[in-house]
């Protein structure tokens, strides 16, 4: 009985060996997999590749160029790790930050990380091509929103709910609109608003001073620098070439500014 025992115990053993051995053949061939269809995107986003280190994958700028100075005396400078969700999966990347070594109008090096807007938009975890999932299968199917949420939950490796995907759907057939004709000459403040229940975000505006009408707005939860210039590198192409502004005398407007041509 004991020998029989053992014998019933191997084979267990074995047929469980076996079972994790195809589990874990398939989990790296869709790795393999994933990472081959994030190498091909990759190809037309621009200025962004894969690279593999210290078992992470990252994603770096294919050549280094400061955003502020369009200098190239840049140098790595650490990283910070994101979370994008795509419609089949869902990775941990390392985002290469740099420094730009040479000095700017405020006397101290330039810190950027690899813009991967290409990718994922601004302060959101699901990639533009999971957003483009939700819009096509809402367009062609009209599924409601919690068969939506199933279908892509299918696989383990993502999670969403129908609340979020409602407010992509809005966003999609919402966007801000921007006015064809302006005066050329504006006025901006950014100030401090109640929104989702708190004082925690700013309303960035810009009105045109001849008639009044609001040009551009946006909120943001923080009046940084970055958000200022997304704000005005997005505006800026619809606006007139001769172009006049009027701000408070905040220090941080007047970069932004200057860069996009006002």
């Amino acid at each position: 009985m004991f020998i029989m025992n053992n014998i019933y115990c191997a084979s267990a053993i074995d047929k469980c060996q076996q079972t994790l051995d195809v589990v874990a053949d398939n989990v790296t061939f869709m790795s393999n997999k994933f990472c081959k269809w994030v190498e091909n995107s990759l190809k037309l986003a621009g200025n962004i590749k894969l690279k593999f280190k210290k078992n992470f994958k990252w994603l770096q700028e294919k050549i280094r160029i400061c955003p502020v100075c369009g200098g190239i005396n840049v140098d790595e400078n650490g990283s910070r790790e994101r979370l994008i969700i795509f419609s089949t999966w869902k990775e941990y990347f390392k985002i290469q930050t740099y420094v730009c070594k040479d000095k700017h109008e405020n006397g101290e090096s330039q810190f950027f990380e690899t813009n991967i807007r290409d990718i994922v938009p601004k302060n959101s975890i699901y990639s533009h091509e999971f957003i483009e999932t939700v819009k096509d299968h809402n367009t062609h199917v009209h599924a409601p929103l919690r068969v939506t949420a199933d279908f892509l939950n299918r696989n383990d490796e993502v999670s969403v709910s129908h609340q979020t995907i409602e407010n992509m759907i809005f966003k999609i057939e919402n966007p801000n609109p921007i006015p064809s004709k302006s005066s050329g000459k504006y006025t901006f403040d950014s100030l401090w608003c109640k929104a989702h229940g708190g004082w925690n975000s700013f309303y960035l505006c810009m009105n045109d001073a001849a008639n009044g009408n609001v040009v551009f707005d946006e909120i943001y939860s923080k009046e940084t620098a970055a958000n200022l210039d997304e704000y005005f590198e997005t505006i800026a192409p619809y606006l007139p070439e001769e172009k006049y502004i009027t701000v408070d005398l905040n220090p941080k407007y007047k970069e932004p500014l200057e860069k996009y041509g006002f």
